[in-house]
Formats: C-alpha cells, sequence, structure tokens
C-alpha cells in the first residue's frame, strides 16, 4: 500500500481507539538518489498501514507488508539534502524524524564488526549506515590504502541526522595503532583526513560519547544513535563561495574543496531551514563528490568577505557576508558607514553551519583601533557605533586553526522590527467536539509593537479556529492560546500565523516555528471522547 507523502495531507478519519504510532529511529538514515531504500522505523504502530508526511515531498514512502519497514523510492535530480518525516494514523502522528540523501553510493552495516580483527571491509567512495545500539559499542571499517592516497572519514550523526549522541572517530593502523583520533571537526561530528605513508590497511573505528558530558566513563549507544559515515579517497566538496544565494535565481556559487572535478555546482530543490524565520535552504553538490553544503536563500546581497586588514566594501545593509579561514592567522571582514547610534544587529553562523570554525568578531575604527569583540558563535548582537564614521568588521579564528572547512556566514543588518512565532511542540491532539489548545510563544524583536491576529491557516472545512488578539504590550503580546475544535476525528496539519490587526488577508507576517525541528506543520489529531 502506498503511504502519502505529500506536503501538506488532511484526513478526515472514522473513529479509532488506539495509541498514536512512534517512531524512535530510521535505519538506514539515508540513501542515495535514483535508489530504492529499503527502511527500517523502531518504534509502534498500532494501526498498519500508516501515513508519512514529509516536509520537500519528493520522496514516495511504500509501507511495506511487515509493520515498521518502508520502501523509499529516491528521485534522480533535486532531493540531494536533508527530509524531515513523520508517521501518521488516525490516532495521531510520530515525531518528526530525519532522512539525508547524499549522491554518494550507500551501504549497511554488516555485524560482528566491534574490533579490527573483524572490521568490515569497504571500498570508497561510499556511505555506510549504521547504528551504535548498545552501550560500549564500537564499529570498525577496513579500507585498503595505497602510499599517498588520501582517505577522508566524516560522521553525520548529531548535526544534520540530529542523532542524540556525541560521536568519536579514530583510525588505526594494522596493528592497532592509534594513527588519528578526531571529535568534534564539526559541531559534535568527527571528521578525518589522512595521507597514507604506505600500502596497506587502515581501520576506520566509530564509537558514541554521551551528548551531554556526565559522570559516566565508558561509551554510550542507544536506539537512536544513528550514524552516516562517508568514505572517500576521491574529490571532496568542503563549501561553496558565496556562502548564501541572493534570492532563488542567484547564480550558481563556485564550489571549494580538494581535488574537485571541472563542472558547475548541483543545486538540489527548496527546502525548510531549521529556522522558519530565515527562509528557505538549497543543498549544494558535486556528482562524485562527498560532501553536501547548505546555501539559505535570503533577500539581501551576499557578499564575499575580504583578507583583513582592507576588507571588502559593504555597499549598502543589510548585507550577507561570507568566507572562509583557510590560512592559519588569517583573518577576513568587510568595512561600512554607520551613523552615531544606529546600532546593527549582527550574527556570525559557524558550528550552526557545519563549520569547524571559532570565531571571533572584531569591529575596528578607521585607524584601526580595535572598538569590539563579540566571542560567541551563532549568537545574535547588537551593535551601536560610537561615532559617525568607517568601520572595519573582522573574523578571526579563535584558536588560529583554519582549513577549507572553516567557513563562516555573517549577516549584518539594521535591528528592523520583527517578530517571530514558536509552539514547543509539533503536534496536538484532543477530543472530538473539545477545543485542543495551542500554546503560541511570541517573540517580539527591536521594538515590534504592532497588535496581532493569531490565527489558523489551511484549516479543514468543519474545524473552528476562531483568531486571537496578541495586544502590543502586556502578557498576551508575549504568549496567547490559541485553540481549534473539530466535529468529526481529525488527523492532519495545519500552520499557526500572524497578521497584523486589520488585516485579515495576504501573506502571513510570521509562520509558527513548532517543535524542536521547527517545522512550520503543526500536526492535529481529534480523537472520539471516550465512553
Amino acid at each position: 500500500m502506498r503511504c502519502h507523502g505529500s506536503f501538506v495531507v488532511a484526513l478526515l478519519l472514522p473513529a479509532v481507539a488506539a495509541a498514536a504510532p512512534q517512531a524512535v529511529s530510521l535505519v538506514p538514515a539515508g540513501a542515495a538518489p535514483a535508489a530504492t531504500a529499503h527502511v527500517f522505523v523502531s518504534g509502534t504502530f498500532s494501526t498498519w498501514p500508516v501515513g508519512v508526511w514529509t516536509d520537500r515531498g519528493q520522496l514516495a514512502w511504500t509501507c511495506a507488508a511487515d509493520r515498521g519497514h518502508f520502501a523509499v523510492a529516491i528521485p534522480a535530480d533535486g532531493a540531494v539534502g536533508l527530509h524531515r518525516v513523520r508517521f501518521h494514523d488516525a490516532a495521531g502522528a510520530t515525531a518528526v524524524r530525519r532522512f539525508l540523501v547524499d549522491p554518494l553510493p550507500a551501504q549497511g552495516e554488516a555485524e560482528p564488526n566491534d574490533a579490527p580483527r573483524t572490521a568490515q571491509a569497504v571500498t570508497p567512495p561510499t556511505v555506510v549506515d549504521g547504528i551504535l545500539d548498545k552501550a560500549g559499542q564500537v564499529d570498525c571499517f577496513r579500507v585498503d590504502l595505497v602510499r599517498g592516497q588520501r582517505l577522508l572519514a566524516a560522521v553525520e550523526a548529531h548535526g544534520r541526522l540530529a542523532s542524540p549522541f556525541d560521536p568519536g572517530l579514530d583510525l588505526v593502523d594494522a596493528r592497532g595503532a592509534l594513527l588519528q583520533r578526531n571529535l568534534d571537526a564539526a559541531g559534535l561530528d568527527p571528521r578525518i583526513v589522512h595521507l597514507a605513508e604506505r600500502d596497506g590497511p587502515v581501520v576506520v573505528r566509530v564509537f558514541g560519547l554521551p551528548e551531554t558530558p556526565d559522570s559516566t566513563i565508558g561509551l554510550a549507544g542507544g536506539e537512536r544513535f544513528v550514524y552516516r559515515l562517508a568514505l572517500t579517497t576521491g574529490p571532496v566538496l568542503t563549501g561553496c563561495l558565496p556562502g548564501a544565494l541572493a534570492g532563488a535565481a542567484a547564480a550558481l556559487p563556485i564550489p571549494r574543496g580538494l581535488d574537485l572535478p571541472a563542472g558547475a555546482i548541483l543545486l538540489s530543490g527548496t527546502g525548510t531551514s531549521a529556522d522558519p524565520a530565515r527562509g528557505s535552504v538549497r543543498t549544494a553538490w558535486l556528482p562524485g563528490a562527498t560532501g553536501l553544503v547548505e546555501l539559505p536563500v535570503v533577500d539581501c546581497p551576499v557578499i564575499e568577505a575580504g583578507i583583513w586588514p582592507g576588507a571588502t566594501p559593504l555597499a549598502s545593509l543589510p548585507a550577507c557576508v561570507t568566507g572562509c579561514l583557510e590560512r592559519s592567522g588569517e583573518a577576513r571582514g568587510v568595512r561600512f558607514r554607520a551613523a552615531k547610534g544606529a546600532g546593527l544587529a549582527i550574527e556570525c553562523a559557524a558550528r550552526s553551519i557545519g563549520s569547524a570554525a571559532d570565531p571571533l568578531v572584531m569591529i575596528h575604527d578607521a585607524a584601526g583601533r580595535r572598538l569590539f569583540v563579540h566571542d560567541s558563535p551563532d549568537e545574535r548582537f547588537t551593535w551601536q557605533p560610537p561615532a559617525d564614521g568607517d568601520y572595519q568588521l573582522a573574523v578571526v579564528d579563535r584558536r588560529d586553526d583554519a582549513s577549507p572547512w572553516h567557513s563562516f556566514r555573517l549577516t549584518i543588518e539594521p535591528p528592523v522590527p520583527a517578530v517571530r512565532l514558536t509552539v514547543a511542540s509539533d503536534s496536538v491532539s484532543g477530543s472530538v467536539g473539545k477545543p485542543i489548545a495551542i500554546e503560541v510563544a511570541i517573540d517580539r524583536r527591536h521594538g515590534f509593537a504592532m497588535p496581532l491576529v493569531i490565527g489558523c491557516d489551511r484549516v479543514p472545512a468543519g474545524v473552528e479556529a476562531p483568531p486571537v488578539v496578541s495586544p502590543a504590550e502586556g502578557d498576551a503580546a508575549k504568549k496567547v492560546t490559541f485553540s481549534l475544535t473539530c466535529p468529526e476525528p481529525f488527523s492532519g496539519p495545519v500552520r499557526i500565523v500572524a497578521r497584523p490587526e486589520g488585516m485579515p488577508e495576504g501573506r502571513p507576517l510570521a509562520t509558527a516555528a513548532c517543535g524542536p525541528e521547527q517545522v512550520i506543520d503543526l500536526w492535529v489529531t481529534a480523537t472520539p471522547q471516550a465512553p
């Protein structure tokens, strides 16, 4: 039976008395384009088959005969990158999980492979899908190299897959001697680049540590400890310049990396960012190369940071500035003119975009005197120019480290009033005929003081969803409770939106980001009241 895979699904369903489905992990957690992956979703499914919701609607999920098993058809074009998915029936929906489409050929992990002597033999380029489902588990993979060959081993787990552990990566020789160890090359995800000094095998070991360090001494494991291990001796895509797209019709960026083949970079279909307030993203990739680069689509000029001092002039603000710290001791930045007291909102993204950089943002005056230092990457701050004049902004690495993976993305903009809505959960449930309460948090930024009407978009016929007003001041300016009532059993997505009071039509001013995955589709379930 074919499952639903559309972007928006609304179902009016008959009465049921079953528990909502639960999805713990997806194994494998990804696949290659033009393939059909057989995916097992561990968890609980009281009814079968189930429906499937995806945020991009490009993957076709088909329920197999056995519960929890799916055939996932991936198209040849446009689907590379991250997909968010959840499974649903008349009783509710699972938590949102992630599935990654990567251009490298994929294979599954084969047990036993818990020691170098039993390591699974693999031939690069490949992606190995694995899971560390028991405490103390280690997965080993053997790669045969020739002298002078470069091996890249990189784990996707905590970052793109949101697996709740801190993965580690070892490289050992045939005798078990440690050659390299890495823990946190891209956020918590590790990466090793190794140049073979002799012919022969090496063994890549994947292990897990607790996501939050505690007093436990030992390796962690669990049902959600899924990972994807990329192994290649070929070309590697490390980034793009610029590192963002100025609108949907922006020119193709220039790929950057190791031994890249000739040819233009490819962009996947549009997806949503983890923060809907930041708009959409597209995934850049090159056929035959390892590495995916997520590029946000922004509505302002995108500038490449110049080598500082000197830097690149900014003609206007707001602007998105991208760059890479490839040489030790290098600084990159921009120069701009600002008026006294005209505050600027600035953010330097690094870890949140999978970068190895630990950036410091420094602001200097025209004479080169340092005025300000910000040392919390991925955190927005506001800076007030002390006088009218010219200023320079420079980005450096705190550890004086550098590599092709040390990219950053800097946004500089006047602090324009704006609003953001969030809902703590990505699903709510209740009974038919009774109001289902949805608490909406309202983040009013930079003096936003407009009354808002909080309502519901894409409401099925018959569902009552009266809007509520959030005034400009008071407790209700920060949080309101919105309710909807379903006259019949219902299980499907809706969107919570805000519009300026007095403007009930037109494009919403903001759409609520829901749950840990910040999806914009809130799943609502109404089941019959118990007798």
